[in-house]
């Protein structure tokens, strides 16, 4: 019952306060992703704070903000039947809305072949580049690094990301993002091993 009680309230506060939940959920998942992922993964003795850094700016300005502006805001004016189709109650009233499951695919292809690619991973390397090399940051430098790493970094994000978004753009839409990042915590746990590491490359 205490349980349950817990849920409700928290359930109620991501629908009066959606903008901050997605705020807090972002900073707190990826500062715990990436120190989790520099202590007991790669077993450092000392958690490199520029990266860290890194992170947890990256969490908050965009994991946080912007993509609420996006996944929420956005695709729910782009994609007539997102909100509707979140509030179903049962899986099988969802499946059975042929014009909801239309926008939920259009959705996952938003997410994945534009946003993904032409967003998400410039922006991840620009933060990096300034967050390394402060005033001396070059655009074409942190665009050389991702088209170098492209491939391997868009198959990544394909392989977590075409399952985990017809998840969580089929949820209403305060919660999208807090399961977004429950769902991300691994995906940033990847992204910190394969290029946390390589601040000053």
């Amino acid at each position: 019952k205490m349980l349950t009680c817990a849920l409700a309230r928290a359930a109620a506060h991501g629908r009066a306060y959606p903008f901050s939940l997605s705020l807090g959920t972002a900073t707190g998942k990826t500062f715990a992703a990436d120190a989790l992922t520099q202590r007991y993964i790669e077993g450092a003795d000392t958690l490199d704070y520029r990266r860290l850094g890194l992170f947890t700016a990256f969490g908050f300005y965009y994991l946080g903000a912007f993509q609420y502006l996006l996944y929420v805001k956005g695709f729910a004016r782009w994609f007539p039947r997102a909100a509707s189709f979140g509030e179903h109650a049962t899986m099988a009233a969802r499946l059975r809305d042929v014009e909801g499951l239309r926008d939920l695919a259009l959705q996952v292809g938003a997410g994945n072949f534009l946003h993904i690619p032409l967003l998400f991973f410039p922006a991840f390397y620009c933060t990096q580049e300034c967050i390394a090399h402060g005033n001396g940051a070059s655009l074409r430098r942190a665009l050389s690094r991702y088209a170098h790493n492209a491939r391997d970094d868009l198959l990544n994000a394909w392989l977590i990301w075409i399952p985990g978004h017809a998840l969580f753009f089929s949820v209403p839409l305060w919660a999208r993002l807090p399961t977004n990042h429950a769902l991300s915590f691994g995906f940033v746990c990847v992204l910190s091993f394969l290029r946390g590491g390589k601040m000053s490359s």
